[in-house]
């Protein structure tokens, strides 16, 4: 049995949203308490630091690789400090790396092979990295800004997604609206939109990119609060605009495309399929959940940039049945 149960057990539970919401659309925003999942604090830093003192936390993935863990990206006070922090389940920090690498790292990609893609948001580069840290890639061009029809410069990007071909696809959202499109050696292949608004095909801060099971793209327009859903060639197909979000931030998918959007503004993570939605974590109070991830289990981990925590959500069915299975 994992430790992680039994520690989560004894930590003071954060309450969270009813399942009486499923097939409910339009949630509003202020998401109340669910008694259904429990929350709490998680991960344990490297030797004399802690998350206080960290300028941000950033960004957190599961990596589902071998063993699986959980990866955290910080920005720290110095920049000789390292930036990628990767943990086991239970929190325990396993290896850290990528001191003097970044200026603002502002989030962090485990891809279907396994790859770490780390994007600097206001450097406008992305390396792709061995999980131990080794670099294999760079997209962008450090320090240079490219506007809206650039073939090799970002300003402003915020997200990575890696289809099964090895194509590569970046929201460029901060002062760009677009999404740019390489194939798996870098090479540019194409622009989706390119012009800030709300009208399809215009973006305003295009902030998350994942690939669903059908090999769609689901966009996550954050200012205009939808998911739009597209093919990999920029055909459009179908947008999501009715789910009640204040400010969408993280965007996370299982394989059978339920899609868990964290609500920065909302304080809340909303769990989504076919444009409902099917549950809400609300009640996180005093944090602004900037990305989400869902490990195998089931289990998700927010990471919240400004109050720099990291939080673990466990569904207390699933818990309760985890405690019940120890000997």
């Amino acid at each position: 049995m994992r430790k992680w149960v039994s520690a989560v057990a004894v930590v003071a539970v954060v309450t969270l949203v009813s399942g009486a919401f499923a097939q409910r659309r339009g949630l509003p925003p202020n998401v109340p308490p669910n008694p259904n999942w429990v929350v709490t604090q998680w991960g344990t830093p490297p030797a004399g630091q802690d998350w206080q003192s960290l300028k941000s936390v950033d960004s957190v993935n599961y990596d589902p690789n071998g063993k699986g863990s959980i990866v955290v990206l910080v920005t720290p006070q110095a920049a000789s400090d390292p930036s990628v922090w990767v943990f086991d389940y239970d929190g325990k920090l396993q290896r850290e790396w990528g001191a003097n690498l970044f200026t603002r790292p502002y989030d962090m990609v485990v891809d279907r092979f396994g790859k770490l893609w780390i994007i600097d948001e206001t450097q406008n580069f992305i390396v792709k990295f061995t999980e131990d840290g080794k670099q294999l890639m760079t997209l962008g061009k450090k320090g240079v800004a490219g506007d809206n029809g650039s073939r090799d410069s970002f300003n402003g990007p915020t997200d990575v997604a890696v289809a099964k071909n090895g194509d590569i696809f970046v929201t460029d959202g901060y002062q760009n609206s677009r999404i740019v499109k390489f194939d798996k050696n870098g090479k540019f292949l194409a622009i989706i939109g390119g012009t800030k608004g709300a009208e399809v095909g215009q973006f305003n801060l295009p902030h998350r990119v994942l690939i669903d099971s059908k090999g769609e793209l689901v966009i996550m327009d954050r200012v205009n609060k939808r998911i739009q859903f597209w093919t990999q060639n920029g055909k459009f197909i179908k947008q999501w605009t009715d789910l009640g979000f204040m400010y969408p931030s993280g965007l996370a998918i299982t394989p059978d495309d339920t899609l868990y959007i964290s609500d920065s503004d909302g304080q809340s993570v909303k769990i989504v399929k076919d444009d409902k939605i099917l549950d809400a974590i609300g009640g996180l109070e005093g944090m602004r959940p900037h990305q989400v991830t869902v490990d195998r289990f089931g289990a998700l981990y927010i990471s919240d940039e400004p109050d720099k925590i990291v939080k673990k959500i466990v569904r207390k069915s699933t818990l309760n049945s985890q405690l019940a299975a120890q000997p």
